[in-house]
């Protein structure tokens, strides 16, 4: 089975200082990705890390029972 990948239809625009965009597009040019692609991955990889904090608790066995 194949999965069509999301065309990526929805927009987000951000405002930020000139100094902090030259950050970003240093970054994304140091692991050869665009702005667009640097953001989108290091946002989701951050969100998902948030939301997972907040799903997956940890019992020792006393606590559990």
């Amino acid at each position: 089975m194949s999965i069509t990948p999301e065309s990526r239809s929805e927009r987000v625009d951000l405002r930020m200082t000139p100094s902090a965009k030259q950050v970003l597009q240093h970054a994304a040019s140091a692991t050869n990705k665009t702005l667009t692609e640097f953001l989108l991955d290091s946002g989701l990889h951050a969100a998902y890390d948030t939301l997972a904090d907040r799903r997956v608790f940890l019992l020792d066995e006393q606590r559990w029972g």
